[in-house]
């Protein structure tokens, strides 16, 4: 089963699904290369779908919209 974490780019902060099968990764924001086994994790489950919620709820507490966020996906 596969394992997904989320964490925060050490360079430029931006909120990411990672799948634990890879060793490293590449931000999709800034380019850089993220070593997996040494990022600290914010949120790790077995499914995509949670992941994925997780990750709006991040993206909607950084720009202080997370009520309308919930609200929109209950």
């Amino acid at each position: 089963m596969k394992q997904y974490g989320i964490i925060r780019c050490p360079h430029c902060k931006a909120a990411k699904i990672i799948d634990f099968s890879y060793k490293t990764i590449t931000c999709h924001r800034c380019g850089k290369k993220i070593q997996t086994e040494r990022i600290k994790l914010l949120h790790k489950t077995t499914s995509f779908n949670e992941a994925q919620q997780v990750i709006g709820i991040i993206n909607a507490e950084q720009a202080d919209r997370k009520a309308d966020f919930v609200k929109d996906h209950q």
